[in-house]
C-alpha cells in the first residue's frame, strides 16, 4: 500500500509537471505574439499607395447636421471631409486634399458650409519606423510635420494638436462647435 501511495504521488508529480511545463510553453508562445504586435514597426512599402479618409475623430460628440444624432466622428457629420485622402509614391512624394468646415453665425450660430479643399504636395519619409515626417509649402510657408503613426491592418491614424484641429473646422467661436477638438485622423488603404 505505500509503494501504491509513492507510485500514485510519483505520477501525479510527473503530471503537474508535464501540465505545468505545456501551459508555460503556450504562456511564452502567446507573450510573445504579444511582443510581435507592441513592437511593430512601419516599412515605406506598406504606407506607398492611396489613402482616404475613413475617420476624423472629435473629443466630444456633436450633432453638426442637426439630424438628432451626435457623433464623436465628423465624416458622420459633414461631407466637408468626403474628399480627403493621402497619396504615398515610391519616390518619397505626396499629395493630399484636405477639406475644411467654415461655421457662419447665421441665427443660431450653428450653419457651416464646407471650405474650399486644398492640395498640397511635397515629401515623406519614415522616421524611427513609426513617425510620419511630411514636408510640404503651403501659402509660401514651409511646414515640417512628425506624426506618430498607429497602424491596424488597412488603416492608419495619428493624433492631431488643436492648432492642427482649427485648420480643419474654422469656428468664429459662438457655434455648438465652439468646444470641438479633433483628436485623430485615420485613413484606410484604396489601393
Amino acid at each position: 500500500m505505500n509503494n501504491l501511495m509513492k507510485y500514485r504521488n510519483l505520477v501525479l508529480s510527473i503530471l503537474f509537471v508535464v501540465l505545468f511545463t505545456a501551459c508555460e510553453a503556450d504562456s511564452v508562445e502567446a507573450n510573445s505574439e504579444n511582443l510581435q504586435v507592441t513592437n511593430l514597426t512601419i516599412t515605406k512599402s506598406e504606407l506607398e499607395g492611396e489613402w482616404e479618409l475613413s475617420g476624423m475623430i472629435a473629443e466630444e460628440p456633436v450633432d453638426l447636421n442637426n439630424d438628432g444624432v451626435a457623433s464623436r466622428n465628423l465624416l458622420d457629420e459633414a461631407s466637408c471631409f468626403d474628399r480627403m485622402n493621402a497619396v504615398f509614391n515610391a519616390d518619397g512624394s505626396f499629395s493630399s486634399i484636405n477639406g475644411r468646415l467654415d461655421f457662419n453665425s447665421g441665427e443660431n450660430g450653428d450653419s457651416f458650409t464646407c471650405g474650399i479643399d486644398r492640395q498640397d504636395f511635397g515629401a515623406w519619409d519614415l522616421k524611427d519606423d513609426n513617425i510620419l515626417m511630411l514636408t510640404m509649402t503651403i501659402n509660401g510657408q514651409d511646414y515640417l510635420h512628425e506624426k506618430d503613426l498607429e497602424v491596424d491592418g488597412n488603416t492608419f491614424s495619428f493624433k492631431i494638436t488643436k492648432f492642427e484641429s482649427d485648420e480643419y473646422v474654422n469656428d468664429p467661436g459662438d457655434s455648438q462647435a465652439s468646444h470641438v477638438s479633433i483628436l485623430s485622423l485615420e485613413y484606410a488603404r484604396v489601393n
